[in-house]
């Protein structure tokens, strides 16, 4: 077989593999014709010249480009601080509502209501504001008719009326941008409804003492205007002379007022005295549950309230005066000692630091005689382990109260072989012996320095020597 001829033998016959035979399609295949290379060099020597030629224009476009990005991030005109947007945010809600674009037929409408406002006809443009407010639900029209139609009623000095408008507008329109207006004429409200339209400072109010049972005395501030209207003391009674106050509960209304302003608003600048002002009434009142309530709020949601120190000093005031005595729930005293000492520690120059510090010493006189009752109760139970036990508690917890003598006398009247089983405690013959016996040596080998025992104590026994 040929090396340059390559044959195939197909039923037994030779045929050379480049004849027609051997491949039928060859007729009908056409020759690839060949890429010569002097056109890929060329297309080279093209793209060279062109990119050679154009190299510095794009260059410098890029580069402009770039700068003028950079320049554009790096510029500080548009950008804002916290200040600058919530200034931004205030004027916003103080424009002018001229600026809000209505229709038409709208402008024409609340034109109308206020024609009949300026004319004196007041009956009617609140009419007509309900009627825009109603139609115009959830749109900028209805909330205009809504904030006009609480300002009509308040410029009528019918307190009540307005109070519903301003919180129907809340309640549909949570984000008004009325918010500022509605919250100041809100505590006006509630300034004139409630007895007393001030806070209370710590100068208002007297030291706490305690009684024999336990509980708090102390005297509230005096009030000052006492109500002499009896539909303000009795909340179910109607008022039916005094156009500026509500049917019913006037006090609570104010309340309400108040509420209002520091839910609705409560970033706003009458949010804390708001709460403040409640707190206050309360304190008046003699509601100390509900007063300390909101001084915790107060203390805990604004701590960069003007009122803060004065909510800690009065807070821990109120929450001492909430307590009902040893025989109630008693972590009230735990949490007034708490709050007193954060008062102390956070404003060291308070000018009632002293009577902080004296209450202090009166809420653990008060703790010791919560235990002492545990005493008193075993002691009747005739129980004197019990008793042994809460004597030395009370001994261990309050070594400067009253109550610790008292049951340092106690102990001294119990049987001690009735504490033979208790831990740390030692009967009196194993004591006597003792001490009979000499004190080991550091030379004698079978002796155990480290189990000298120490002095005993003037008592007959103690127990719980370990114990904190």
């Amino acid at each position: 077989m040929n090396n340059r001829t390559l044959q195939l033998h197909v039923a037994g016959l030779k045929v050379p593999v480049g004849s027609s035979a051997a491949c039928p399609d060859a007729r009908r295949r056409k020759p690839e014709p060949r890429r010569s290379g002097r056109h890929i060099t060329i297309a080279g020597i093209l793209l060279v010249i062109v990119s050679t030629s154009g190299c510095g224009t794009i260059r410098e476009r890029i580069t402009r480009h770039n700068e003028d990005e950079i320049e554009r991030l790096a510029d500080t005109d548009d950008v804002q601080g916290p200040m600058q947007r919530l200034l931004g945010r205030i004027q916003q809600r103080q424009s002018d509502t001229s600026a809000i674009g209505f229709s038409p037929e709208t402008q024409r409408e609340l034109d109308a209501a206020d024609r009949l406002r300026e004319t004196g006809d007041v009956r009617r443009a609140a009419r007509d504001y309900k009627r825009i407010a109603k139609k115009y639900a959830e749109s900028a029209a209805g909330e205009e008719a809504q904030f006009k139609l609480g300002e009509l009623h308040f410029k009528q000095e019918r307190y009540a009326k307005a109070q519903d408008a301003y919180d129907q507008l809340f309640q549909d329109y949570p984000s008004t941008r009325y918010t500022d207006q509605v919250t100041r004429r809100l505590f006006v409200i509630a300034g004139n409804w409630l007895d007393f339209p001030s806070v209370a400072t710590p100068g208002d109010v007297r030291q706490a003492s305690f009684n024999r049972d336990g509980s708090v005395d102390a005297e509230s501030p005096p009030p000052q205007k006492p109500p002499r209207d009896i539909t303000r003391r009795i909340a179910i009674l109607p008022n039916f002379h005094d156009r500026t106050r509500p049917v019913f509960d006037t006090r609570g209304r104010g309340r309400q007022a108040l509420r209002s302003i520091w839910l609705n608003d409560p970033t706003g600048p009458l949010a804390d005295d708001a709460l403040m002002l409640t707190a206050s009434h309360y304190l008046r009142k003699g509601d100390y549950v509900e007063s300390d309530r909101y001084y915790q709020i107060l203390r805990e949601e604004y701590p960069r309230s003007p009122h803060l120190e004065n909510a800690f000093v009065l807070g821990s005031h109120v929450k001492l005066m909430s307590y009902q005595g040893a025989e109630y729930e008693g972590n009230t005293l735990e949490a007034t000692r708490q709050l007193k000492e954060s008062t102390l520690r956070l404003f060291p120059d308070n000018e009632h630091r002293q009577r902080i510090r004296a209450e202090l010493d009166k809420v653990a006189e008060a703790q010791a005689q919560r235990d002492w009752v545990t005493v008193e109760f075993y002691q009747k139970k005739g129980r004197p382990r019990s008793v042994a036990v809460y004597c030395q508690q009370v001994i261990e917890r309050y070594p400067d109260s009253s109550y610790a003598r008292r049951a340092r006398e106690t102990l001294d009247r119990i049987n001690p072989q009735a504490l033979t089983e208790l831990p740390g405690f030692r009967s009196p013959d194993r004591q006597i012996a003792r001490a009979a016996e000499p004190p080991p040596t550091a030379d004698d080998p079978d002796s155990d320095t480290a189990e000298v025992d120490e002095p005993a104590p003037p008592r007959r026994f103690r127990l719980f020597q370990g114990r904190k």
